[in-house]
């Protein structure tokens, strides 16, 4: 369509309006094109060669004649005719705007069609959405359940995951099933694991590392004195990790049907200046606010890329 639009363009070019016949019979290349080869020169009372702001200085379209201190310029006279110059650029208008509105209507086909395609494969992350700035104090599932169900009527949450940053209690958690495992590899299958059996096994132990090469070998290699006394201070680490409160950092939310993830996504989503300023007005509805806080609202990663 844009093609058939700037048939006027292609005619015009080629046509004795804008070329003199013959003129580009040492340049056919140039037939059709909107290169001017209709010039002739003229005097330039203002023009200055050597003006870098007039933009001379790299064009050979500008000459001095250096005894009368004259300049002239190469002047195009392809558009002279009246009229000419406005067809052109009403043609060239209409162009743009057309190739303007057709890439806005095709993005809208383009989004319904993605819908479609993305409903016809059903994946978790079309159910989900991503919460990444919650308040601190907000990590109790049911609270946030309480305020889809109520705020959007008809909504129901299938399950509500709340992420705290509680990084030194996982740490401890880890450091902790590793010297577990430790304890498993150097005892004989079947031993017991409990605190007093270990206890009473690693007195033995230490009975028998009284050498002076035993000692020096430990040093290197923990024993089970050592992997007990580590376990019973994770162990009391943990337990005081455990009772601290930790901020929430991100809640993920799956609904019961992807139409409830797409209407929360529609009513929630809004740009990130808003969301860093704490705008309320730009939700339109103050219920959308979670304790005073502007959301920010994503569709979730895939379960494999939370885990």
């Amino acid at each position: 369509m844009a093609g058939i639009v700037n048939i006027f363009n292609i005619y015009f070019f080629a046509s004795k309006h804008y070329t003199i016949p013959g003129e580009l019979a040492n340049q056919p290349h140039l037939y059709g094109s909107a290169i001017c080869t209709n010039t002739s020169w003229v005097l330039c009372v203002d023009c200055q060669c050597d003006n870098a702001t007039q933009g001379w200085q790299r064009t050979n379209r500008c000459a001095r004649e250096d005894e009368e201190g004259l300049t002239f310029i190469l002047k195009n006279k392809c558009l002279h005719e009246t009229g000419a110059l406005r067809a052109l650029a009403l043609f060239n208008y209409v162009t743009i705007f057309f190739l303007l509105v057709s890439m806005f209507l095709l993005g809208i086909h383009l989004r319904k069609e993605t819908v479609a395609f993305d409903e016809d494969r059903q994946t978790a992350q079309d159910y989900s959405i991503l919460i990444s700035n919650p308040p601190a104090k907000s990590s109790d599932p049911d609270q946030w359940r309480q305020y889809f169900e109520k705020n959007f009527p008809g909504v129901r949450c299938a399950a509500i995951t709340c992420a705290v940053n509680n990084d030194l209690l996982v740490q401890a958690l880890v450091a902790r099933r590793e010297v577990l495992r430790m304890l498993e590899l150097s005892l004989e299958p079947g031993t017991s694991m409990d605190i007093d059996n270990l206890a009473l096994l690693a007195a033995k132990a230490a009975q028998q590392d009284k050498g002076f090469l035993k000692r020096v070998w430990r040093l290197f290699v923990p024993g089970l004195p050592h992997l007990l006394s580590r376990l019973v201070s994770l162990n009391t680490s943990i337990k005081g990790l455990a009772q601290l409160s930790y901020p929430c950092t991100k809640v993920f939310v799956t609904f019961e049907k992807e139409a409830h993830q797409r209407e929360v996504l529609t009513k929630l989503s809004v740009g990130g200046w808003h969301i860093k300023k704490n705008n309320a007005k730009v939700l339109g509805d103050q219920k959308y606010l979670f304790r005073d806080t502007v959301l920010k609202v994503l569709a979730s990663v895939e379960p494999n890329s939370v885990r």
